[in-house]
């Protein structure tokens, strides 16, 4: 059964959201991941943002690394 990891998607989402999408091969959506991190980051940049930055960029990640596994697995279950 050939196809990508989706444990390697998901620990590539975990160093930097979007990045497993990239390697599941869901452009789109890691870009989106992506500008969503940028955001973040933005949003962080000052200390009160922090208090709001943080929780969000779990929110983010966990939901990146999810998303990334979940590509590759529908593609593995796909007929080739």
């Amino acid at each position: 059964m050939g196809g990508k990891s989706a444990g390697l998607a998901a620990f590539l989402s975990f160093l930097l959201p979007g990045l497993g999408q990239f390697y599941a091969g869901n452009a789109s959506q890691g870009v989106m991941f992506i500008i969503f991190d940028v955001i973040i980051w933005a949003i962080g940049a000052s200390v009160v943002g922090l208090v709001i930055a943080i929780p969000l960029y779990i929110i983010v990640v966990i939901w990146s690394m999810v998303a990334a596994a979940n590509s590759c697995k529908m593609q593995q279950r796909q007929p080739q």
